[in-house]
């Protein structure tokens, strides 16, 4: 007998930086996914978007993961 499941991803970035004036004091975003049936290259993927949503730049984030 086969249960059902689900996995839920939360990925949650806070910053808080009060003595910057050209930014907010504080942010923060939060990305959700479902990754029931994701691949490894899914995750990857997922991650990238997160990185991206931190403010880094695409090719900082495709030195660090590669290309695929």
């Amino acid at each position: 007998m086969s249960k059902e499941f689900s996995i839920k991803n939360t990925l949650t970035y806070e910053a808080y930086h009060p003595s910057l004036d050209s930014y907010p004091k504080s942010c923060k975003y939060t990305l959700e996914f479902d990754g029931t049936d994701m691949t490894v290259y899914g995750y990857v993927e997922q991650f990238r978007a997160y990185l991206r949503m931190m403010g880094f730049a695409e090719k900082s984030i495709k030195e660090a993961l590669g290309d695929f």
